[in-house]
């Protein structure tokens, strides 16, 4: 988790990434258009958001 910002009645999580160039998403697989595979940072962000639930 990269920021949280907290306010009634929501709580905001961001995951902030600098990736730089064109990508395709494609059944929840990110890669660069000359194919090659990167992290996707929706995982990321819904693993954070439910260890973050747990938390509360």
């Amino acid at each position: 988790m990269d920021s949280l910002l907290v306010s009634p009645p929501k709580i905001h999580i961001f995951e902030v990434k600098n990736f730089e160039g064109d990508f395709l998403i494609e059944d929840n697989r990110m890669r660069l258009i000359s194919g090659k595979e990167i992290k996707n940072p929706l995982i990321h962000l819904s693993r954070t958001e439910s260890l973050f639930r747990q938390l509360l």
